[in-house]
């Protein structure tokens, strides 16, 4: 199922409040202006130079504030023309804890020096980076950590999709295992995932997540997955790549004898996430640990997950990306067969973030339906999936955050 129909599912749960501006930019001076956009680095650079809805301004003397994303005054510039021909344009940039001047001989070449030190390396732009992460901290729009839809919570929820709340068995599975067949000694899979999300402040969003997963092994397994997720919010555009590797140690298998299963995963990461409109980006590593222990009753299977997770910005060029989290995950999921190769689960998880976050905690609730392909099918029929399963959820805080979700994926097993 293609993240586009996945898309058209989530039209079943709109979010009413009107949008909000991301980015809003106000001068007073010489013109009083109030310009309203999605990308940070155009709004900028177009009221320094006094282009495009700024061309007001021109020449004149001018403070230009800017609202980031729920911020107030979150950067403010006061740019002062020379009195003389011949003088320099001077420049005071303003941030929480942090004020630098600049100058140059026009405009432009004013604009060129403030890029100029966003881009090079030095002890004074490290300052800068710990302002901006200042400024970051107080939105709940940060695609690095702190939000549902944020950079570390992506990779907390692909490790506890693969090592923790994982589908049951269907009748014609429990029957295998009954037998004495080995039903999973490794397989490929592809799972997707597409949601709408609204933040405090009415700032509304949308997420696309694609992840190809790789398992070997059935009792003492390899597995590696590279989740790939698109953001868009308010029209500011954000992009991420992660990895996740893990052991999924089986301590206790479900097997003829024996309905319980008990099964340990420790697990690392990585992820790279940035936005050139918002101005952010950051690389994180880390690890965790997945514990995941259930039974099988027959009429329908219960399981519980436990999982802790840590996350660590990386710093890069002289720039630390700010990130120190950790993250706890528990939930409680059960699984019903129908017939014999269907199954209809519900699950329910909470999420806390245990450092400062925009949303420090959180509540998953969703349903999935899942098809394990009849082996006589799958024989006949090449590349089919082995299993298919698609389902709803809803990510909320019961306060300011709503997050409506679908979810599929297929896999093919060995």
């Amino acid at each position: 199922m293609s993240l586009k129909i996945l898309s058209t599912a989530l039209l079943i749960l709109p979010l009413a409040a009107p949008a909000a501006e991301l980015f809003t930019v106000t001068t007073t001076g010489a013109a009083a202006l109030r310009v309203n956009g999605s990308n940070l680095l155009d709004l900028q650079k177009d009221s320094v130079e006094a282009r495009g809805a700024f061309s007001a301004i021109a020449n004149n003397s001018v403070r230009i504030a800017v609202n980031y994303a729920g911020v107030p005054d979150a950067i403010v510039l006061d740019i002062v023309v020379p009195t003389a021909p011949g003088g320099l344009f001077i420049a005071t940039l303003r941030m929480p804890g942090f004020t630098r001047t600049f100058a140059g001989t026009t405009k432009a070449e004013l604009q060129t020096s403030i890029e100029d030190f966003v881009k090079n390396a030095s002890p004074e732009r490290r300052n800068f980076v710990e302002a901006a992460k200042r400024i970051f901290a107080q939105t709940p729009v940060t695609v690095t950590d702190g939000t549902p839809h944020s950079s570390t919570a992506l990779m907390a929820n692909r490790a506890f999709d693969e090592f923790g709340l994982r589908h049951g068995k269907t009748n014609d599975e429990r029957g295998d295992l009954d037998a004495g067949k080995e039903l999973d000694t490794g397989h490929f899979g592809v799972f997707t995932d597409a949601g709408r999300f609204e933040t405090e402040g009415g700032f509304k969003g949308e997420a696309y997540t694609v992840a190809p997963t790789l398992r070997l092994g059935e009792r003492w397994g390899f597995v590696i997955s590279a989740p790939i997720r698109y953001l868009n919010i308010e029209g500011a555009e954000s992009g991420e790549l992660g990895l996740l590797a893990g052991i999924p140690l089986q301590i206790i298998s479900e097997a003829k004898d024996s309905h319980l299963f008990w099964q340990i995963s420790p697990h690392a990461h990585a992820a790279l996430a940035g936005s050139l409109d918002m101005g952010q980006a950051g690389l994180g590593v880390g690890g965790g640990v997945t514990n995941r222990i259930g039974y099988n009753f027959g009429f329908c299977t219960v399981q519980m997950a436990n999982q802790f997770g840590h996350f660590e910005g990386v710093e890069i060029d002289n720039v630390d990306t700010g990130v120190l989290q950790q993250i706890v995950k528990n939930g409680l999921q059960v699984s019903v067969p129908v017939a014999d190769d269907w199954l209809i689960e519900g699950r329910a998880v909470r999420t806390d973030f245990l450092n400062d976050a925009a949303v420090p905690e959180y509540y998953t609730f969703g349903v999935d339906l899942v098809l394990r392909t009849p082996a006589r099918v799958s024989l006949l029929c090449g590349l089919l999936p082995d299993d298919l399963h698609a389902g709803v959820y809803v990510d909320m805080d019961f306060k300011d955050y709503v997050a409506p979700h679908a979810r599929a994926g297929a896999r093919w097993k060995w």
